[in-house]
């Protein structure tokens, strides 16, 4: 088998880690074939432009060799002024680690080394071998009952599963002795293996040396459970993590005191409610009650200055405020509700909205769990795409009326809009309605307020508000007729355009509409001949030419989108991660904010884009002052070694702005990170009088001097070549350990997460686990499935050999209550 081979080396190394003297005719040419090495190493990976983690990763690409694998990734050492990389064995990180020079690519020690640790190791203890068609895999029925469990609910699969016939006989046939538990076990050992690693969570939360960050958001599932979710965050290895660290469920009104009570029980039970540092939720009123009750229940440095307001939400709404001069408010069917004697609840969508901003305060978002949108209203109450009352067309209507325009209907069509996972679309495209009244509240307070400035005549507005509208109803006719998508392509092979469908533009995918009319004006050329084909436009029928647009409306979707663009690739950009992160979205926001006010002020642009450039200014203006309470994005923004102070002076700060920040960052550094100074060390007098060599001191120098480590720093250069400055703190940390308390704060700092996307994500798997199937699942099994599909997602945090030792030692102890061998136990 390949696991008893040998490795061999391609090359045999230079650099020996016992190296045997070449005989003294050769050394010229040694180290002639050294220093050609190095300069050719130099040269091709530019050492004199790049930092020392911007070389590793560039070689790290290159690295083809799997004997790489076996060791941790490569820490950066300076000996004797050569930069060098040393190698720990995954395998026995305990042994010595093997030191080579960089520019050095010979694998040979790394290939001895493996060989030996292959030689030496243990293979994994087993009870019984599987058959030829698992040969060399062992069989462990406590292992086996928690391996299912696990991915039973990582992958969201029903417990009953482990009785389908055909999964059994694939079991049967690889073992025939295999014990398949039942779904109650199953159940019942989720939520053990829940209980078990949560503890596990805990400790090891509990020994992170930095500090740890919290998303929050609530949510109600499909079977109506509310639960207040909660990710951690966290830098191991210079690499921010994070994952769900529980789901708790709500019983009560969601006032920010109960929520604050709530989250402190839970920080509490992993013991982890002094090292938490930033919360990021979203613009709630009660979330800031929350916050705030946080500073009375729990110790430690968390309070309001410490809140992070999610940046997803808040482009969100500014995307909101700028597209609401081309959209109409929904009417929301007041008369019949207010003429309502009968004093039954009515669950529209229309009365929800109406009553929503009063229970704002009381609680958060309830999930996804109301109707869908009615779409986009029009201005034109006399347009044929919309009805009686001046609503547009829901799908519903939209497909009945292209039913009644004898056009075939695709109920399956595909959403050209982006990929969706399974139970994402339904919940994607329901309206969170609190979230939408709240929303609402804040842009028609700015609308109030620019009014007389940027005031619209009704004749802009309907013009607007009309070209947006048919371009929405046009992209939902398209994406519903499999008829009208195929002349489209032929539409398109005709005009020699790429060939491409209609995206349609969704109320809760808020970068949609900047997509839907991107790829209208892509396709401007092949739709104009569509809606002009005689087959769509038939006598006594309602043709597809009333979509068709005139030039001054794509003009205006032209502007609309060359603005929309902007909020499009902010989100690209600050997705590249998995997570954005503080010091990420801050320049992101000061150019948007640049963009806004340029627009604003450009006489050229149309009215109406200027009017949603004004909205989107003010509000985004309001959200990024509400940042001088928090210590949070200054602090990131001063501790990036591409930043620090100079940022500031690019943005034109004044002085005393930015002495108030620096300020606040020592007082972080002073308050909990720098080192309390030790009274029995020795002065530097002192010492120069107890050593007999003068320049002894020059072995224990250190960059820090005779003043302040952050001091000293903040005025030292920038670094502007620095892109991962995680990398670049974790490195410093290792190598000079007198920066260790400094790297530390910058670490916690950098980390913070600057969207609750996350969370969001929770939610999703939230979903996925309780399914139209699945709604009989109480909040216990709800909570111990979801949290652990994530712990799953993170190598090593479920501790499964100690989950194994718990299942078998139940095992042996049920065992001996059953007299009967061949009765079989289940727990």
């Amino acid at each position: 088998m390949a696991d008893s081979q040998e490795i061999v080396s391609p090359q045999q190394s230079d650099n020996e880690v016992e190296e045997v003297p070449a005989p003294p005719s050769t050394q010229k040419s040694k180290a002639d074939e050294e220093a050609a090495k190095k300069a050719r190493f130099a040269k091709k990976y530019k050492v004199s432009e790049k930092t020392n983690e911007e070389i590793l990763e560039a070689q790290q690409a290159l690295w083809r060799s799997f004997v790489y694998d076996h060791f941790e990734a490569p820490v950066i050492v300076i000996v004797d002024g050569e930069v060098k990389y040393k190698f720990i064995c995954k395998t026995s990180p305990s042994t010595k680690p093997l030191t080579r020079a960089r520019w050095d690519d010979s694998t040979s020690n790394l290939v001895r080394h493996v060989n030996a640790c292959k030689k030496t190791s243990k293979p994994p203890p087993g009870q019984k071998a599987i058959d030829a068609f698992a040969q060399g895999s062992t069989y462990n029925p406590a292992k086996f009952r928690i391996k299912l469990s696990i991915w039973i609910a990582r992958r969201h699969r029903p417990y009953a599963i482990v009785q389908d016939p055909e999964f059994l006989e694939i079991l049967q046939m690889l073992n025939s002795k295999v014990e398949v538990p039942h779904p109650t076990t199953i159940s019942r050992d989720i939520r053990e293996i829940f209980e078990i690693t949560r503890r596990a969570v805990g400790k090891m939360l509990q020994a992170h040396p930095g500090r740890l960050h919290l998303c929050l958001d609530g949510w109600t599932s499909p079977n109506v459970i509310s639960f207040l979710g909660i990710t951690v965050h966290l830098v191991r290895g210079a690499k921010a993590e994070s994952f769900i660290l529980d789901f708790v469920k709500l019983t009560k009104s969601h006032t920010g005191v109960y929520l604050g009570q709530q989250l402190t029980a839970c920080l509490k039970a992993y013991g982890i409610e002094d090292k938490i540092l930033g919360i990021t939720a979203d613009n709630a009123s009660n979330n800031m009650t929350m916050v705030a009750e946080l500073e009375t229940s729990l110790s430690g440095i968390n309070s309001r200055q410490t809140r992070v307001r999610c940046f997803a939400h808040i482009l969100n709404l500014v995307v909101k405020a700028i597209i609401s001069p081309f959209m109409k408010k929904k009417k929301a069917a007041a008369a019949t509700a207010d003429n309502d004697d009968t004093g039954e609840a009515d669950d529209s969508d229309e009365d929800h909205e109406a009553t929503s901003a009063r229970k704002r305060h009381r609680q958060p978002p309830a999930g996804r769990s109301h109707k869908k949108a009615k779409g986009y209203a029009s201005a034109d109450e006399d347009s044929d795409l919309v009805d009686v009352n001046g609503e547009l067309l829901t799908e519903d209507e939209a497909l009945r009326a292209l039913e009644e325009e004898g056009l075939e209907i695709d109920e399956d069509g595909i959403d050209f809009t982006h990929e969706t996972t399974e139970g994402e679309e339904e919940e994607e495209e329901e309206l969170d309605a609190d979230a939408d009244a709240y929303d609402a509240e804040e842009i028609d307070a700015l609308v109030a307020e620019i009014e007389t400035e940027y005031a619209l005549s009704v004749a802009e507005q309907r013009f607007a508000r009309y070209t947006v509208t048919k371009l929405v109803e046009l992209a939902k006719r398209v994406f519903h007729s499999p008829t009208i998508r195929a002349d489209l392509k032929s539409c398109c092979i005709k005009d020699k355009c790429p060939d491409l469908q209609m995206v349609r533009a969704i109320a809760t995918r808020w970068n949609s509409l900047a997509q839907a009319i991107g790829r209208a004006l892509k396709l401007c050329a092949p739709l104009t001949r569509l809606l002009t084909m005689p087959k769509y436009n038939t006598k006594g029928k309602k043709g597809l030419a009333r979509f068709q647009l005139g030039e001054k409306e794509w003009d205006l979707l032209r502007e609309l989108h060359a603005l929309l663009i902007m909020f499009l690739r902010a989100t690209d950009r600050v997705s590249r991660s998995n997570l954005p992160l503080l010091h990420e979205v801050i320049p992101v926001i000061d150019i948007i904010t640049g963009r806004l006010l340029e627009a604003m002020e450009k006489p050229s642009l149309p009215a109406q884009v200027r009017y949603g450039a004004a909205l989107g200014y003010r509000l985004l203006n309001k959200y990024y002052s509400v940042t001088d309470e928090s210590v949070m994005y200054r602090c990131a923004i001063m501790l990036h070694p591409k930043h620090k102070l100079d940022y500031f002076r690019q943005q034109k700060w004044k002085a005393d702005w930015i002495t108030t920040a620096v300020d606040l960052l020592r007082t972080q550094w002073e308050d909990h990170y720098k080192p309390k100074p030790d009274e029995n060390a020795p002065t530097a007098s002192s010492q120069s009088q107890t050593h007999d060599d003068p320049f002894a001191c020059l072995d224990t120098y250190t960059l820090e001097g005779d003043g302040d480590v952050l001091d000293n720093w903040l005025k030292t250069p920038t670094n502007p070549s620095c892109v991962d400055p995680l990398a670049h703190w974790e490195n410093q940390r290792k190598v000079a350990p007198m920066w260790e308390p400094l790297a530390r704060m910058a670490l916690d700092f950098l980390s913070v997460p600057a969207a609750s996307t996350n969370v969001e994500r929770a939610f999703s798997r939230g979903g996925l686990t309780v399914s139209k199937r699945r709604h009989s699942l109480n909040d216990e099994s709800t909570r111990a499935a979801t949290v652990i599909s994530s712990w799953a997602a993170v190598p090593g945090l479920i501790p499964e050999a100690a989950i194994v030792a718990t299942f078998a030692d139940k095992a042996k102890r049920n065992k001996k209550k059953v007299s009967d061998p061949d009765v079989e136990v289940i727990e």
